[in-house]
């Protein structure tokens, strides 16, 4: 397959508190820049990197030696894949809705909610659904005024702004909120949704007829847990999000059961930086996250 010569630089993922070991204070963004390669427009990868380049692609056409055994691994690796995909899809319920249902939507949340809105950049896999997001979010930090100095606030068309303001500013009348991670490691569970209860009151002054959708934390791969951050207090936050999700007016997406394994975490080949915070989901998750969400709302 040939590859187009295409390197775009975009906001990093990464957030320092989200999943940071190191991490014993409110959370605060730490910029750095990915490298997205586009391959017969489709997202192929998404990789660290530091400066800005143009891959040399060789030719679909060269030859290169058959390796026998890699492609009997290939082939098992293949199989499983196949075995995770039709595991996760009996989970999932219902027909997708037409992408038309996105155009009158907005995601907003922390860089795991980014994440699918960059997919969806190249992929175009949720029409026009609009996403404002940011690095370092939650719904606590969400409510920090504007210039706080501490604030990890998103842009929209340039200009700094509120979350609550989301479906003011795009017109939107369905909101898919994706946040909690970065709650739950600073606040604790009841202390997120405590911070969940007050941003919904905000987002609600602004806009409220809007249809409110409550995503859960997606687990974390094993090896990224810690104390103040794992996955057993992620299944606590989204047990009790599930019974808050209907008592505030709010449909809820359990967005966590599409990813969790046998033991209640996030695979580590869907993971995109299991060598760091192991909790963002790289293209295949994405892929993943989309379908759950399509077949959900």
């Amino acid at each position: 397959m040939k590859k187009l010569n295409v390197t775009i630089i975009l906001l990093a993922l990464l957030m320092t508190g989200c999943g940071s070991k190191a991490s014993t204070d409110d959370v605060s963004s730490a910029p750095s820049e990915v490298e997205v390669i586009v391959t017969d427009n489709n997202v192929v990868g998404i990789a660290s990197i530091n400066t800005i380049s143009e891959e040399n692609v060789s030719s679909e056409n060269e030859s290169v030696p058959e390796d026998n055994d890699n492609k009997e691994k290939e082939n098992v690796v293949s199989s499983d894949k196949e075995e995770k995909n039709e595991s996760v899809a009996s989970r999932v319920e219902g027909e997708p809705v037409d992408l038309s249902w996105f155009d009158d939507c907005v995601f907003i949340g922390d860089s795991l909610t980014n994440g699918l809105g960059l997919y969806n950049d190249f992929t175009e896999c949720l029409g026009n659904a609009q996403f404002i997001c940011g690095a370092s979010l939650g719904y606590n930090n969400a409510q920090w005024d504007l210039f706080d100095e501490n604030a990890v606030h998103p842009t929209y068309n340039g200009d700094l702004v509120l979350l609550e303001d989301a479906a003011v500013l795009t017109g939107a009348n369905k909101v898919i909120i994706g946040m909690g991670m970065n709650d739950i490691g600073n606040y604790g569970v009841d202390g997120s949704l405590e911070g969940a209860e007050s941003f919904l009151e905000r987002l609600r002054s602004k806009s409220p007829d809007v249809d409110i959708y409550l995503m859960t934390v997606t687990p974390m791969i094993a090896s990224a847990e810690y104390d103040r951050l794992n996955n057993d207090k992620i299944q606590e936050f989204n047990s009790k999000l599930a019974v808050f999700a209907p008592e505030h007016g709010c449909h809820f997406l359990n967005t966590w059961e599409a990813f969790a394994d046998e033991n209640g975490k996030l695979p580590d080949e869907l993971c995109l930086d299991p060598e760091d915070l192991g909790i963002h989901l790289n293209n295949e998750g994405c892929e993943m996250l989309k379908d759950y969400i399509m077949r959900n709302v």
